[in-house]
């Protein structure tokens, strides 16, 4: 069939050619947009039915900590959500109350499966979680996962913990997650984080504590981690969880560190400053959200002229005042007052809550909606306009958080909420005494705050309580602002005639009732004093530093109280300044370990006296802190002590030339004696690292060749003590009486390959540096780094200890130098010396002298040999060509340097020579002999060779001529090893192993 031409169609062929064109044009738009949706689309449902299927597990995760890292990266707290604020950034370590007091939190709950972590309100406890959380999503991801599970989510239904989890992964973009939470909770392979026992409403507590104690008991390998406030928890998980450890409150060097990592934070000395002044707002800084409120509203400079307030009730006043009324991007619609009675309403509402029914977090949204509308005519506002008033209220304050997509809003922290419902009740005394005889865990912290907020006598209130509850009663008087002082007397009395037997939270209620500036606590205060001084033993050192006041510091020090020192912070290093001479006052300065106690510690060092080498060593410990090292570049240095300048050359910043003289002078005290005060600490490594290996590896040098039997029968305990056996059955040399280097080398590869446990390694490490001798200074020093620096120094040590002739193939062991040290910071070049230009010059230069030596020879015989009798020359000449046919294959071998330099120097290391002294058979016979004539070879050469030349061409010339010679191999050949150790510095690379065991964790508490 023949198809007509398109112009026999005439004009309506051009229309259908048109309409063509368009349609052809329209699928062509339409397919550009809507298939690839369409295959997007199509993905999504394929992923979504293989979710949590062993196929796509590894995706998932992958998903699931790309989704972790964003949701746990800022933090979720009032205001600071709109400055941007990295909860990397401003983390600050917390610190564990209990055994090892002092300890790093991460540390106390990686070493248990189950633990509680206890705390008052705001004290970090979630943000301990979330940045755990944030941790483990940012590093590699390895061993345990984690999932972050809020309690509060079981109030008002009956969703397993279990069930509570998968749908926490389900959020968090692991979707389908059931079968694998299944596995995981029965491989182990889970660590559960649940956040927040203490928000559980106090109807269902007991229920919900007794799930995880279920929970517990049916997953025992998996770590489970639960937070409470300590006031709540009465024990209730025990037995299946029964380690418990409080957290800490900032001292004033984590407040400092806090205030410097804040965004856009000046004037930081300043503040701490006005904070001294103020004891009681310095014990609200303490708490690191409240901190995180007084670095917002006080730390810039932009707000100087702001007073800090004198009492909690105060600080939350004018906080909520300030996030009120502050303008974010353009003028409030609504004036701040109004949208305090707003929040004060929903406050009391989410407070008084039924136990039975919800928490005391939540509030509906639709809940919050209408009680905004009832109180909106109230306040002239009509009521339509609740929507709006919500919106600025979450949009600008920070005080109110809209949670679960907006379904349901909570106060930003429960001491907010317990706050506003406290301003609620200003007027209605009796009714929080209800609720507080009703609830007296939920309304504790309530009545401390009323007290605080009416400007009415608060006696009756505090009189009510007394019969209730007496350490209530005393704690409210901290915060009242009107007491009768009868009342106040009484109590005051109770407590003080108690006060050798008081918990500590009436030690710490006292403190504030002392510190208060108001005549009353003037007089209480002084009054402790007088007591003391009088030889009054029942006043507890603890309570004077609970006032956190500058004349408590001098007290405590007549009383020797160093302890209560330390927890003063920088308010206590005047005094101890002046009483240096005392060891008790240097470790208090390092234990406080703030700028200006390392100031002080700076200012004993230049002398040679014990307090000079003492403050050396605790400032060796202090200087690894940046806001330490800052602040001792500020330090004027004394000129004509004896310093170790080298170690601290990497470091050094001609900006700060000052930290350099003091670095090295540390260093200088450290190396020469070791007049330290209790416990070395874990010294800085860019001290430690230097010092011990510079010491350390010329003292394995010496002791590697061969053993006294003392020595090795110290290392052979070592390597078999029954656990070492265990682990190692099946590693046939730690069986045997260890005689050389080469079995601890062979052993470390062997662990390091296989994944051996770090303290295992060390422990053998260890054994050797002792074995062979070193120093108890270096010992001391090397104990002091984190296990795997130490661990990989030791190894490097060992592995180049032995001495090696030049320019072995692979060579990368030599003695470390003081150079190694200070060119650490360059980077390591790639350099090959057997394949360097300057080796193979040098290899030609050194063949070339071989053909003229054994031409030189032959020449001689040729003419008759003048030099003895002719055998003699035969003797040379046969030794000249063999130890050429020796060159001859050392050149087929690649180890052209050795094997051409070696007969020159003579070069031979003590355990090459100690090989060919043990003669067992004649092959051992025969390669003694002729390694002995291949020594020999290279003198007997360059005799030849001069006196045959000598003769020909003139003595003078013929020496100079091989001087000349000698010159240029030797400094080609200095020249190849130089570029030959840079590249293949020991001591490269272990300063940032250290950051990586310090920083680069991959789980912190999941792992």
């Amino acid at each position: 069939m023949k198809w007509p031409d398109l112009k026999d169609l005439g004009g309506l062929g051009a229309w259908w050619l048109v309409i063509g064109a368009a349609l052809l044009l329209l699928l062509w738009e339409g397919g550009k947009k809507w298939v690839p949706a369409l295959v997007e689309w199509a993905v999504k449902r394929v992923a979504a039915a293989l979710a949590g299927t062993r196929l796509l597990r590894r995706w998932s995760l992958r998903r699931y900590r790309r989704q972790v890292a964003v949701s746990s990266a800022k933090l979720p707290v009032l205001f600071a959500t709109d400055l941007g604020v990295d909860v990397g950034r401003v983390y600050v370590p917390l610190k564990a109350v209990g055994p090892g007091n002092g300890d790093d939190a991460y540390s106390r709950i990686r070493a248990t499966d189950h633990v509680v972590v206890l705390g008052p309100p705001g004290s970090g406890k979630s943000m301990l979680l979330r940045h755990s959380m944030l941790t483990w999503a940012e590093g590699e991801g390895r061993g345990r996962v984690p999932v972050l599970v809020e309690l509060h989510r079981c109030n008002g239904n009956q969703t397993t913990l279990e069930q509570l989890v998968v749908e926490q992964f389900d959020r968090d973009g692991f979707p389908k997650a059931s079968r694998f939470v299944e596995r995981a909770l029965k491989s182990g392979r889970l660590s559960v984080l649940f956040d927040g026992l203490d928000e559980v409403s106090a109807a269902e507590r007991a229920r919900v504590a007794l799930w995880l104690r279920d929970f517990v008991r049916s997953h025992p390998t998996c770590q489970v981690v639960v937070t409470c406030r300590t006031a709540i928890y009465d024990r209730n998980l025990a037995p299946e969880i029964d380690a418990a450890f409080h957290v800490l409150e900032f001292d004033e060097r984590l407040i400092r560190r806090f205030l410097r990592q804040w965004p856009g934070m000046h004037g930081v000395d300043r503040l701490l400053s006005a904070l001294r002044d103020n004891p009681r707002i310095m014990r609200l800084a303490a708490n690191p959200l409240l901190l995180t409120m007084i670095a917002y509203l006080y730390g810039d400079d932009a707000h100087q002229e702001r007073v800090l307030p004198h009492s909690r009730a105060e600080f939350y006043q004018e906080a909520t005042q300030a996030l009120l009324s502050r303008l974010k991007h353009s003028a409030n619609r609504y004036q701040g007052p109004a949208k305090k009675a707003v929040l004060r309403r929903l406050a009391l509402l989410t407070q008084d809550m039924p136990e039975a029914t919800a928490d005391r977090r939540t509030l509906g949204y639709e809940q919050v909606l209408a009680e905004i509308s009832t109180m909106l005519p109230k306040l002239t506002i009509d009521g339509s306009e609740a929507e709006a008033v919500l919106r600025e209220i979450v949009d600008r304050s920070g005080l109110l958080l809209a949670v679960d997509g907006g379904e349901r809003y909570q106060f930003a922290h429960l001491s907010l909420q317990e706050y506003l419902a406290a301003e609620a009740l200003a007027q209605d005394r009796a009714g929080l005494l209800a609720r507080y005889r009703r609830s007296p865990e939920d309304w504790r912290e309530t009545v401390k705050l009323w007290c605080g907020t009416v400007a009415e006598d608060s006696a009756p209130m505090i009189e009510a309580v007394w019969a209730l509850d007496p350490v209530l009663a005393f704690e409210c008087l901290a915060d009242a602002q009107v007491v009768d002082p009868r009342v106040a007397d009484g109590i005051t009395e109770h407590f003080r005639a108690r006060l050798s037997e008081s918990t500590p939270e009436v030690v710490k209620a006292f403190g504030a009732v002392a510190a208060d500036p108001r005549p009353r606590g003037r007089a209480i205060f002084w009054s402790l004093v007088e007591s003391v001084r009088a030889g009054g033993g029942e006043v507890p050192a603890t309570v004077l530093a609970a006032t956190k006041l500058p004349e408590a510091a001098e007290v405590l020090l007549e009383m020797g109280a160093f302890a209560e020192l330390i927890s003063m912070g920088d308010l206590a290093v005047p005094v101890l300044a002046a009483a240096t001479g005392r060891s008790d006052a240097r470790r208090a300065l390092r234990a406080i370990a703030t700028p200006a106690a390392a100031q002080v510690l700076a200012s004993l060092i230049w002398d040679d006296s014990d307090d000079a080498y003492s403050a050396g060593w605790h400032l060796a410990v202090l200087i690894a802190d940046p806001e330490v090292e800052a602040a001792l570049a500020e330090v004027e240095p004394k000129a004509g002590v004896p310093r170790l300048d080298w170690v601290w050359v990497p470091f050094r910043d001609s900006a700060t030339p000052n930290i350099a003289v003091v670095a090295a002078r540390i260093a200088y005290l450290l190396a020469t004696s070791w007049s330290f005060d209790g416990d070395p600490g874990p010294i800085d490594p860019r001290l430690v690292i230097p010092l011990t290996s510079v010491r350390a590896s010329a003292r394995l040098r010496k002791g590697i060749a061969r053993l006294p039997a003392r020595e090795r029968e110290l290392v052979r305990s070592h390597l078999e003590s029954e656990t070492v056996r265990r682990r190692w059955g099946s590693f046939p040399r730690l069986h045997r009486t260890v005689t050389s280097r080469d079995e601890v080398v062979e052993f470390l590869d062997h662990a390091v390959a296989t994944g051996v446990p770090e303290w295992e390694v060390d422990w053998v490490c260890y054994a050797w540096a002792v074995a062979v001798g070193l120093e108890p200074l270096e010992l001391l020093l090397l104990g002091t780094l984190r296990p795997g620096v130490r661990r990989e120094l030791l190894r490097r040590l060992i592995r180049g200890a032995e001495f090696q002739p030049l320019l072995r193939e692979g060579h990368k062991a030599f003695v470390v130098r003081e150079r190694d040290w200070t060119e650490i910071d360059r980077a390591a070049p790639v350099y090959e010396a057997q394949r360097g230009r300057a080796v193979l010059l040098a290899v030609l230069m050194a063949s070339a002298f071989w053909l003229v030596s054994i031409a030189a020879t032959s020449v001689g015989l040729l003419h008759g040999w003048r030099w003895g009798p002719p055998a003699v020359g035969v003797a040379v000449w046969a030794l000249t060509a063999g130890a050429m046919v020796l060159i001859g294959l050392a050149l087929r071998d690649r180890d052209l340097p050795l094997a051409v330099v070696v007969p020159f120097i003579g070069v031979f290391s003590y355990d090459d020579w100690n090989a060919y002294t043990k003669i067992r058979n004649l092959r051992d016979f025969v390669t003694s002999v002729v390694a002995v004539l291949f020594a020999l070879s290279g003198p007997v050469a360059i005799t030849t060779v001069l006196l045959t030349c000598g003769a020909a061409f003139g003595w003078l010339e013929t020496a100079a001529l091989l001087v000349l010679w000698a010159a240029a191999v030797v400094g080609l050949l200095v020249h190849a090893d130089q570029k030959q150790r840079a590249a293949s510095n020991p001591l490269r690379g272990l300063l940032e192993l250290d950051e990586l065991a310090a920083r680069g964790r991959t789980s912190v508490i999941a792992g």
